[in-house]
């Protein structure tokens, strides 16, 4: 069995993008590893953050960071495999998975599970925070993906390739 690791060093960066980020506080702040360091949304609640894999991936849980207050996200949807999404792309399409968070979900050291067989093979990942504890603005201050790589196809290429056609 191939061991689970901490996965974030295949993620394609110039391919990763969050949409509605608060211009100060960016969604590349999520894997700096310092907490006064944070992702904001900027106009409403929502973020849709868009992770590409340079490989084909397994995933097994993921660690969200959080304030303990108003701003951490409540209700989490994940989807696999989109190609450039928008927010009008998760709002109409059932996700492969929804989070329900609580605070004791936020701790560093926490992994939230994903059920397996809907994360088998996945060359994107894409992360919608529609809800949270009652704030204006989400925040999240880290993010860690757990898993392992299935082979040594470069997806990033095959993406790259299909966004020139």
């Amino acid at each position: 069995m191939t061991e689970v690791v901490e996965i974030s060093d295949l993620l394609v960066k110039p391919q990763c993008f969050c949409l509605n980020q608060h211009p100060s506080h960016p969604f590349s702040n999520l894997f700096v590893g310092d907490e006064t360091l944070y992702l904001r949304s900027d106009v409403d609640e929502q973020l849709l953050i868009n992770l590409v894999f340079r490989t084909t991936v397994r995933l097994h849980a993921l660690n969200f960071v959080a304030p303990d207050d108003e701003s951490a996200p409540t209700g989490i949807k994940l989807f696999t495999n989109l190609q450039n999404p928008g927010f009008s792309d998760v709002e109409d399409v059932e996700p492969v998975q929804k989070l329900l968070l609580e605070p004791s979900d936020f701790h560093p050291d926490h992994k939230t599970n994903l059920k397996l067989v809907k994360f088998l093979h996945v060359n994107s990942l894409t992360i919608y925070v529609d809800e949270n504890g009652g704030e204006e603005f989400s925040t999240l201050s880290g993010l860690k993906i757990y898993g392992h790589a299935l082979d040594s196809v470069n997806v990033a290429a095959i993406h790259e390739r299909r966004n020139e056609e």
